[in-house]
């Protein structure tokens, strides 16, 4: 098995496509970037909404992404081993014509060495042919390369992928950085950090520049909108999060998943938030219908059945007894943003190769208002010399 990376297309402001070839054997899975991943959980929301025996066409998505919470439950069970991995490969099974990627949610510090080492043989177990290796707070550079290393040297017809953590301490960040691409690897697993603290975004983007080689940058976890959306109330702005990290060199992404909502949900059906490809921004039906009118403009599998989008709220919040269920109307829009996102990113893409980048950014005030903070906050935390 073995990744082709064509040489990149640069686009205005940094930004730039990937098309990327995933070959095994005969087999070919061909991705286009920028794009996002469809996530486990949002799969198994598209399977409650829908039932297993009424499921459409799956998810267009060439990624799809398995998470693991570990929290304290879970990581007691990987460390006396046992951990059940049935799931896993059931999961893998239904996914045979995409590339599976395994990516975990957890508390950075809770980590140890030996999780690291236990969760790529989970990996290899279940049969994921990419197997994740993470990173523990607080290891050094020549820590980190010496355990990639080791893992790779025992991971046959694979491709392993590092991953770093973006809350890393920036010099060590950069050095793990530059040891992962020294070595040859093609694709680096980033495990998503807040625009808060933007040195490593900087430096991330920096060092992409600077070493010319095609490489493929994944991040997991990336939170949907930066910041509570209270912090957006005076605009009612609500702005992706996601539009941006083609700016400092990620390629695809997972958004940040939850565990599957279960038991007592206590979000109303009014504060439930639906992405936007028009403004490419979140917004409540309210807010909605205030910016857009009331037409419902999105395409995607479950809104194109409905005229306008208080239908579509009303209706996919109904429960299988017909009663009003907040919940349900939650599932459908999480299956909603999956497929907006994907047909957004793939017009975006489209966009960048015409030339026509600043146009499509012009149109969508959210992401300007993006990046005018970032701008305020983002100062390069070292200089080009350090790469």
């Amino acid at each position: 098995m073995r990744l082709e990376i064509a040489k990149p297309i640069e686009v205005k402001k940094g930004t730039r496509c990937l098309s990327i070839e995933v070959i095994e054997d005969d087999n070919i899975i061909k991705i286009n970037t920028p794009t996002p991943a469809v996530n486990s959980t949002e799969y198994n929301y598209l399977l409650e909404k829908l039932g297993s025996d009424d499921l459409p066409a799956p998810y267009p998505h060439k990624i799809v992404e398995h998470i693991t919470h570990l929290d304290d439950k879970m990581l007691q069970k990987i460390r006396q081993d046992n951990y059940d991995g049935t799931k896993l490969k059931t999961f893998l099974s239904k996914h045979s014509s995409q590339v599976c990627l395994y990516s975990i949610q957890v508390n950075p510090l809770n980590l140890l060495v030996e999780d690291i080492h236990t969760l790529v043989q989970i990996q290899k177990d279940a049969g994921f042919k990419f197997i994740s290796v993470f990173d523990v707070m607080g290891s050094t550079p020549e820590q980190y390369a010496s355990r990639i290393k080791y893992i790779q040297s025992h991971t046959q017809n694979k491709i392993v992928t590092p991953y770093l953590n973006l809350c890393d301490n920036p010099i060590i960040f950069a050095e793990k950085l530059k040891k992962l691409i020294t070595a040859g690897f093609k694709m680096i697993g980033i495990m998503y950090s807040s625009f808060l603290n933007p040195s490593n975004y900087i430096n991330l983007s920096i060092i992409r520049m600077y070493y010319k080689q095609s490489l493929w940058f994944h991040m997991s976890g990336v939170r949907r909108i930066w910041g509570s959306s209270k912090s957006w109330s005076e605009s009612n702005n609500v702005p992706s999060h996601l539009h941006i990290l083609p700016y400092f060199g990620i390629d695809t992404f997972s958004v940040l998943s939850k565990k599957p909502v279960t038991g007592n949900f206590k979000k109303q059906i009014n504060e439930i938030k639906a992405f936007d490809a028009k403004t490419s921004e979140f917004l409540d039906l309210a807010h909605y219908e205030t910016k857009c009118g009331v037409d419902n403009h999105c395409s995607c599998f479950l809104c194109s059945k409905y005229p306008t989008k208080r239908e579509f709220y009303e209706k996919q919040s109904l429960n299988n007894k017909q009663a009003e269920d907040s919940r349900q109307l939650y599932y459908s829009i999480r299956v909603h943003d999956a497929f907006a996102l994907y047909n957004d990113f793939k017009a975006m893409r489209e966009k960048m190769i015409e030339g026509k980048y600043d146009e499509y950014i012009n149109k969508r005030p959210g992401i300007n208002i993006m990046l005018n903070r970032i701008n305020d906050l983002n100062k390069p935390s070292l200089p080009l010399s350090a790469f």
